[in-house]
């Protein structure tokens, strides 16, 4: 277990990106766009630091999960496969990462940025993705159900490789298990819990966690999460929006020119 204590500068950069991305997470998501870079900056190396991250974000994904639990009540049918695929793909995903050479994760956190930007800024348009739905036949149902488990693996294996924008990507598939917004997010917030939990496994395993600075961005993140539930009302979401696409963008050519 890695328990290497950080200095009080680095617990200081840490605590205040956890609590900034915690507030984040809890208004518009994109949490991650500072919570990350903060634990490469304090020297951590890119993989540990996603690691890391992984499980000091997990503690806020139980809070967000419960508070949807009302919607998750008698959704069996629906839930089942969700948990199953989002097992799946966190190992899967978690796996991956700690086969990539460390050097050739340092080349793709740039791009891994770019891409959880572009994903956040566009969080709207992929929300609003359809595909044609055919249920003419049993056949056809089941062909379309497996097209549908087939890219959230996808999707839950990048979430457990890297993790940013993964929600959003998942909400644009769950709009085919309801029409309900409530629902979708209770599904989302439920699986990148899975998600992350199972990532946290071979991580923990490969004793890649600083769990120092983990439990300390835990703390962070929760009471961030708690100050933007009182001050969220004064928040404008547009330009709070604006503001994590325009980090986000920042860090990936921040980290691209490094």
């Amino acid at each position: 277990m890695n328990t290497e204590v950080p200095s009080f500068f680095q617990a200081s950069v840490l605590f205040g990106s956890a609590v900034l991305g915690g507030g984040l997470n809890a208004i518009a998501g994109g949490g991650s766009f500072f919570s990350f870079p903060a634990l490469i900056f304090t020297g951590i190396p890119p993989i540990s630091a996603n690691a890391t991250n992984n499980a000091a974000l997990l503690v806020g994904t139980v809070g967000s999960t419960t508070g949807y639990r009302k919607e998750l009540i008698g959704q069996v049918r629906e839930v089942i496969p969700l948990i199953i695929v989002s097992v799946l793909g966190g190992i899967l995903g978690s796996v991956l990462l700690l086969h990539t050479p460390q050097k050739l994760f340092i080349k793709l956190v740039p791009l891994l940025l770019l891409l959880a930007s572009l994903i956040f800024t566009f969080s709207k348009q992929i929300k609003k993705l359809k595909l044609t739905k055919n249920t003419e036949s049993k056949t056809a149902s089941y062909f379309f159900k497996s097209i549908i488990f087939l890219i959230q693996l996808i999707f839950t294996t990048y979430g457990g490789y890297f993790g940013g924008g993964a929600g959003f990507l998942l909400l644009a598939t769950l709009t085919f298990l309801s029409n309900e917004p409530r629902k979708q997010l209770a599904y989302k917030n439920l699986m990148m819990l899975v998600i992350n939990s199972a990532a946290l496994v071979p991580f923990m395993l490969a004793g890649v966690v600083m769990w120092s600075q983990a439990i300390l961005m835990a703390i962070g993140a929760l009471i961030g999460g708690f100050l933007s539930a009182k001050f969220a009302y004064k928040v404008q979401p547009n330009q709070l929006r604006r503001f994590v696409s325009a980090t986000g963008f920042t860090m990936s050519v921040y980290f691209m020119v490094r």
